[in-house]
């Protein structure tokens, strides 16, 4: 019932991303870097290998769930959110959407350029914590906040 993490990719870069948990029983060494390139190879390689696109992934521990925009507007762009596999990927899913066209309305698509300036993004981090204000909590947390 809790999401990690939340991350947006433009053009193969992570441009955003918020942590809302360590991933614990990950590697010390799996950063938020490390994490992205495997998460971008994941992504790049389901649209060569399976031949489109991969909604999610997941193991014992957690669940990496995608989304790609649709209509495919700005199909340089995906989502992604990692969550302890208990939430229902619908109710994620439909965050992400959601996070997607806030984004879209703040940031509308741009010339493609060699340069990205992500830093323009940083500003974006309140919205995502609006829109994933009650998933990202444990439930222990969840009752820590409404108590007090």
């Amino acid at each position: 019932m809790t999401v990690l993490e939340v991350g947006i990719f433009e053009n193969s870069l992570l441009v955003l991303s918020k942590s809302f948990y360590p991933l614990k029983k990950a590697q010390k060494t799996l950063n938020i870097q490390k994490r992205s390139h495997i998460i971008n190879s994941i992504q790049k390689m389901s649209k060569v290998v399976l031949k489109g696109e991969v909604e999610m992934l997941d193991n014992d521990n957690y669940r990496i769930i995608f989304q790609i925009p649709s209509p495919k507007s700005r199909s340089n762009i995906f989502l992604y959110a990692i969550d302890d596999r208990k939430s229902s990927k619908d109710i994620i899913s439909s965050l992400l959407d959601e996070l997607f066209h806030k984004f879209e309305l703040r940031y509308p698509a741009s010339f493609p350029s060699n340069i990205m300036v992500v830093d323009r993004y940083q500003q974006f981090l309140g919205t995502i914590d609006d829109v994933f204000s009650d998933e990202c909590y444990t439930p222990s947390d969840r009752v820590r906040n409404y108590l007090f």
